[in-house]
């Protein structure tokens, strides 16, 4: 059976995604809710997913749940909390065999859709119809961990201080954690009544990937949010900005190894010449910045450019000596303005197009890759299929590139400075 993808949408807005194949031995049903990010909500929308997986009314207790799941031939459960342009999207997946796997002819697929249901539906609420102290305070805690934590990871913190100096003022600027203070205020009342605003408004994609009976699942779901109102009007990324001079931060801290990243806004016209041009520019082992600033420079240990559609910016980041900080920034323009001016060879390219058919002819390998793809659409009208979105980047001509180039803006330069000859981490 060759795989096939069918969307849907129920008439309350519900969006489904059944990716049918044979291919995978196991089954995967991710359910996800998209908000707009915001600093009054981020802190409690990322907690619901982190109470819910752990227990509900069926199985009040995580004891109870894992032995659920447990005997559904150990299925596994999770949650995450991320940011997709200016929304935060919380998800719920559950991972089991495929049902031609069961032993006794069961429908795994169906059982892991009910036992999802219950778990978003049917919370382990206490007498007074809200999440329980006890719950709210471990995974508050927790939660605090995991937002001081990214202080240990240097280059996600880097990454992090940038978005928030170049979006300043803008929702982009915040993570999709929340922050400690924000953590630490919330009472179980604010968490449960930010649980139901999600199941009434937010945009909702449920995503079934396997060899499965996708009709009982999407009657599952739809009888279950037919209870809800009509969901949220598509969520808009405000990619505007105001005109000024680049922005320069600089934050000094005990490091060996200086950090460097820089803020670019690109055209939003071309997704496709933008994403060729990006690679060429910091993509793969061909690319300009790995050629040129880390290999025949040698002005940084590692350096890199990821193209941000949603968002219409490239951000690039980079390991420096401190001392070669100048000339790693003016390194890593002049590679751009190489681009712009068209200083490339077809040879470069043939393989930055060959290197992106590798990447997305492998987007469909495993069911978390094919939900990863479809998740990161779930802000747009439409879902596009890796193939289609192939097609769009085997379209893009060496003109294009040189066109998208011309149109790059530096925007903030953000450089972590490091003060000693061994980290302290």
């Amino acid at each position: 059976m060759k795989d096939k993808t069918i969307i849907k949408e129920s008439p309350n807005g519900i969006r489904f995604v059944f990716y049918n194949t044979k291919r995978f031995k196991n089954t995967r049903i991710s359910v996800r809710f998209a908000v707009p990010l915001s600093a009054d909500t981020a802190c409690a929308t990322a907690l619901v997913p982190a109470l819910l997986k752990h227990s509900c009314k069926v199985c009040p207790s995580n004891a109870q749940l894992e032995k659920r799941l447990a005997s559904l031939y150990g299925a596994s459960l999770s949650g995450a909390s991320e940011k997709y342009g200016d929304a935060q999207v919380v998800s719920l997946t559950v991972n089991s065999i495929a049902d031609r796997f069961a032993m006794y002819g069961e429908k795994i697929s169906s059982d892991i859709a009910e036992l999802l249901i219950q778990i978003i539906f049917n919370p382990d609420f206490d007498e007074s119809g809200m999440f329980k102290q006890e719950n709210c305070d471990r995974e508050k805690r927790l939660q605090i961990e995991q937002i001081q934590g990214i202080l240990n990871d240097k280059i996600t913190y880097a990454m992090h201080e940038l978005q928030k100096a170049m979006f300043e003022g803008k929702s982009y600027a915040l993570s999709a954690q929340g922050t400690v203070e924000g953590v630490q205020s919330l009472t179980p009342s604010d968490i449960t009544a930010r649980y139901r605003e999600l199941l009434e408004s937010a945009r909702v994609q449920i995503t079934v990937i396997g060899d499965v009976d996708c009709s009982v699942i999407e009657r599952l779901f739809t009888e279950k949010f037919s209870e809800y109102g009509k969901r949220r009007e598509n969520i808009v990324c405000d990619n505007s900005y105001a005109e000024r001079g680049v922005k320069e931060v600089e934050e000094e801290m005990a490091l060996s190894q200086g950090k460097l990243c820089l803020g670019f806004r690109v055209g939003g016209e071309d997704i496709y010449a933008n994403r060729v041009m990006c690679d060429m520019f910091g993509g793969g082992v061909y690319s300009k910045l790995f050629r040129v600033v880390r290999e025949k420079m040698s002005l940084c240990y590692y350096c890199s450019a990821k193209y941000m559609r949603l968002k219409e910016c490239i951000f690039v980041q980079s390991g420096i000596e401190n001392v070669n900080r100048d000339k790693a920034v003016k390194g890593i323009l002049d590679q751009l303005e190489a681009l712009a001016s068209g200083d490339f060879t077809e040879e470069d390219f043939d393989a930055s197009v060959r290197g992106l058919n590798d990447i997305y002819s492998g987007a469909s390998d495993t069911a978390a890759e094919i939900d990863i793809w479809n998740s990161s659409q779930i802000l747009d009208d439409n879902i596009l299929s890796t193939e289609e979105y192939l097609r769009g980047i085997n379209g893009v001509t060496r003109e294009d590139v040189i066109s998208a180039a011309k149109k790059v803006k530096l925007d903030t330069v953000y450089t972590l400075i490091g003060n000693l000859k061994e980290e302290l981490n």
